[in-house]
């Protein structure tokens, strides 16, 4: 039998591997979010080429005029599809198997410690949104945590007498736990979100919850720190503050 170059097995149709592919990924642990991203990123590549030769699409759809970041998603996640069906030998050859990573300069977060410090004091702290979100930037300013981190905290997550907070396995980007020491301010403010949070919350509602107790979704907390980029006039992502070079938040902790 001949080869054939990134031709799926006729007996299935891509849509139909992609649901095994998802099933097995849920299967071994991974999380919502990841399968999600999977099922995403996949699905966009063979809604934008449904016909055609795969080798030729793939070749179109990385070609475009995209930043590193985006091509280097797309390149991990149709690599992991494609990986998988040759390994189930629903495929042949990866069609995807010559693409290499795209590097681009590293990007150079600093923020003035002035800023930030302003950047604290634009939460109306009248409001459980507003405490949620100066406690969630104080605790991010304090220890680095990632935003997908950070909003999957679960009140048993947070050590108060340890001053640690523990990043579970399944919520770290590494899939390993990590302990972050943090600072007595911080932890008085985690302790004084905890104590105005609703009564009839339960244990697995997130500590920094929706205002409905639902979980704070990363693009919710992308709009909230829009919202105070704007009163700012800088514009601060999410990640920018858990850059390890803002680490010289201690020095104005003491005043918050």
């Amino acid at each position: 039998m001949s080869k054939r170059i990134g031709k799926i097995n006729k007996e299935f149709r891509w849509d139909e591997l992609l649901g095994i592919f998802l099933a097995e990924k849920k299967a071994q642990g991974r999380s919502v979010t990841t399968i999600k991203d999977y099922d995403y990123h996949i699905r966009q590549f063979y809604k934008r080429y449904p016909e055609g030769d795969t080798k030729t699409n793939i070749y179109s759809y990385m070609s475009e005029d995209i930043a590193p970041a985006t091509y280097n998603l797309r390149l991990a996640y149709l690599r992991a599809f494609y990986n998988w069906c040759i390994e189930n030998e629903y495929l042949y050859i990866n069609p995807i198997k010559s693409l290499k990573k795209r590097y681009a300069e590293a990007r150079i977060v600093s923020i003035d410690p002035q800023v930030l410090s302003i950047l604290l004091q634009l939460p109306n702290i009248s409001t459980y949104a507003g405490l949620r979100d100066k406690y969630l930037l104080t605790l991010t300013l304090d220890c680095g945590i990632r935003p997908k981190e950070g909003l999957s905290l679960l009140i048993s997550d947070y050590k108060a007498k340890a001053l640690e907070i523990v990043v579970r396995a399944q919520n770290a980007k590494t899939r390993v736990q990590r302990i972050l020491p943090i600072s007595q301010v911080t932890s008085s403010l985690i302790s004084r979100l905890i104590a105005v949070r609703t009564p009839q919350w339960g244990k697995d509602i997130p500590l920094f919850a929706s205002s409905d107790g639902t979980q704070l979704t990363r693009r919710g907390w992308e709009d909230r720190l829009e919202l105070y980029s704007g009163m700012l006039g800088v514009k601060i992502l999410p990640y920018d503050l858990s850059y390890p070079n803002l680490n010289k938040i201690q020095t104005f902790f003491k005043n918050a």
